[in-house]
């Protein structure tokens, strides 16, 4: 077997170095996308369980209305905070702000 030249050898080694440069240059960006990718599923699945808590609270909320809308105590109360209905001899009274003023007059509803 002809053995190479010290040009052709030194020319092979540089080569294979920028070969391996290179090879090394793209796996550190491959790793480094997955990185952080991974980093964003993390953060993704840190939002989706907060998301199910909130639901999942939701649900216990929807099931007890439900519940209290069953029963008579409970279709009183809903229709008196969702429709404004009050009891024969009632006056109900409508807030118009968020917070309730200090000195309210009761508004008749006909």
């Amino acid at each position: 077997m002809a053995r190479h030249s010290n040009a052709a050898q030194a020319l092979e080694n540089r080569l294979l170095r920028w070969l391996l440069l290179i090879l090394a240059f793209t796996m550190g960006i491959n790793l480094s996308r997955l990185l952080v990718q991974e980093w964003r599923l993390l953060h993704q699945g840190t939002i989706l369980r907060q998301e199910r808590r909130a639901v999942e609270t939701r649900a216990l909320e929807v099931q007890n209305e439900i519940r209290l809308s069953q029963a008579a105590p409970g279709i009183q109360r809903l229709a008196r905070e969702r429709l404004g209905f009050g009891m024969t001899g009632e006056i109900p009274v409508h807030f118009t702000g968020k917070t309730p003023p200090t000195e309210a007059i009761p508004i008749p509803i006909p």
